[in-house]
């Protein structure tokens, strides 16, 4: 009676122990996740993404701008000079600046009014391609002309390379400078009258027909005049 007791003991025994090790075997089901927990990563990696240092834009207040109106005043070489002595010197380099071009025999003047000499009216020329030019070989003439005293304006317009009777000479205001002019079988006789000082010029002209009388400034000719045509 023992011996059956110990034998259905045993079987009964290592029937458990094979549902043990079957139980062991089997993969246990997957869980879910609960949402919270999907909720609490994503927190986590936004968190450690927002500690990364951002560049920040302030924008900075600027006081308000002041302008002012400056006069480009060109001194050199006047350094270490006063008011009073760069003023002197400004006007001691122009009056050299129109002597020079003088003796240059090569310069244009460029009127600014117009004359029908002895009484006629005066005329302002607004104009910038009128101009009488002197250089080296010729003379270079285009100028307009009042017709005894007429509101009809002619123009004298001509190169010649007939220059004679040229004479020049210093005198207390600047520089008196006269000459010939011939266009064919024209004549014109042309007075200069420079002042150094003041750059004023001025031109008799004397033509077969009439007299005029221009007051200008003389330039060289790679002088720019706005709106200025081509010789």
């Amino acid at each position: 009676m023992k011996k059956h007791i110990l034998t259905l003991f045993g079987a009964g025994l290592s029937t458990i122990c094979a549902v043990c090790a079957v139980s062991a075997q089997t993969p246990r089901p997957t869980h879910h996740a609960h949402p919270s927990g999907t909720a609490q990563q994503v927190s986590n990696i936004r968190s450690s993404v927002d500690s990364i240092p951002q560049t920040t834009v302030v924008p900075v207040q600027q006081p308000p701008l002041e302008i002012a109106d400056y006069t480009t005043v060109f001194e050199a070489p006047g350094e270490g000079l006063n008011r009073v002595e760069r003023r002197a010197l400004r006007a001691k380099n122009h009056a050299a600046c129109i002597d020079s071009l003088v003796q240059s025999h090569n310069y244009v003047f460029y009127p600014d009014t117009m004359q029908e000499m002895p009484e006629g009216t005066v005329h302002r020329i607004y104009t910038d391609y009128f101009f009488f030019g002197l250089f080296a070989d010729h003379a270079e003439v285009h100028l307009p002309v009042d017709r005894a005293g007429s509101q009809y304006i002619e123009r004298v317009n001509f190169d010649s390379m007939a220059i004679s009777n040229y004479r020049i000479s210093r005198v207390q205001c600047g520089w008196m400078i006269s000459f010939d002019i011939a266009d064919g079988d024209a004549r014109y006789h042309a007075s200069f009258t420079v002042c150094t000082a003041t750059g004023e010029t001025t031109l008799t002209f004397i033509t077969p027909s009439v007299t005029m009388r221009y007051i200008g400034t003389l330039g060289n000719r790679r002088r720019i005049r706005p709106h200025t045509r081509p010789f």
